[in-house]
């Protein structure tokens, strides 16, 4: 099993969990609220799990910059 922290300044808890679902097929994602961060931990991942916490933070901002842009 594998952590990722991300500062909830940035990251959206709606952002995370439409993430979690589209890679449902790819990780055992579960997100915990914590203090100042989102603590993901991820298990049962279909490939390198440093590959998938990197992947998965990608995408996250993506969707977060693609979010932006619609109501800039």
């Amino acid at each position: 099993m594998s952590k990722l922290l991300l500062t909830k300044e940035i990251f959206d808890y709606q952002v995370l969990k439409r993430a979690q679902r589209d890679f449902k097929d790819i990780a055992n994602i579960t997100i915990v609220d914590s203090l100042e961060y989102w603590e993901l931990f991820f298990k049962d991942c279909q490939a390198d799990e440093k590959v998938v916490l990197a992947e998965y933070e990608n995408y996250v901002i993506d969707m977060l910059n693609q979010k932006e842009l619609k109501e800039f």
